[in-house]
This record gives C-alpha cells, structure tokens and sequence, in this order.
C-alpha cells in the first residue's frame, strides 16, 4: 500500500448501503486516487478509490464530501431524557448475525412509558 494515510476519526457513507461506517483515507498513484478503506473490514474489496480526474465540476466534489463526517457519538443510557422529537441521530440495526449496520435517523414522535 502506497501514499499517505490519514487516521483521524472518519465515518463514511458507503455507496454500497448507504450506512455509515469507519474509514481510513489514503492518497495513492502520487495522489491522484483517493481510497477509502473501511476499518475492521477483513478484505479491501470493499474499499472504494475516487480518481481526481473523475470530479469534473465543484457539484461531484461536494457530492463526495458529503458522504463524509466527524465519528457519531454513541447514545448512552443517561442521555435518554434528552431526546426530543426532530433530533437526528445514528442508530444501529443487525441485518445478518455479525453483520451491524449504521444509519442516521430522526425522531418522529416520543412515548411516555406508562407508569404501573
């Protein structure tokens, strides 16, 4: 593996899925390739490369810039009282055993749990 790795806190929204997982940049072919490494994933064929001759206008930069974020900051139990409607937030579903998915999500409505 060639070029410069960044390893700073990066959550990417896979092309894939479009759930959001933990990244590593790196700049190949003397920076003219952009790969986008999956963390924990066991193969790079997940990996995806972005060419600097393929952005041809600001609209296709933007549009991958986008696909990009600070990581999201898990939900803990204490912090519940402070969910209101219209928050956004990212949540976690299991598809297949082993195999947990990232996605952004907004509250629509809040339950009172009844009281016994």
């Amino acid at each position: 593996m060639s070029g410069d790795t960044r390893s700073t806190a990066l959550e990417f929204r896979s092309s894939a899925d479009d759930a959001w997982y933990s990244v590593r940049l790196i700049t190949e072919e003397d920076g003219e390739v952009l790969r986008v490494k999956y963390v924990d994933f066991p193969h790079d064929i997940f990996d995806e490369r972005f060419r600097a001759a393929d952005f041809g206008d600001w609209k296709a930069t933007e549009g991958l810039a986008e696909r990009f974020r600070s990581v999201s900051v898990q939900l803990q139990d204490e912090d519940c009282p402070k969910v209101t409607q219209g928050k956004a937030f990212c949540l976690s579903r299991s598809i297949e055993p082993n195999d947990l998915k990232f996605y952004d999500a907004v509250v629509d409505e809040l339950k009172q749990p009844q009281e016994e």
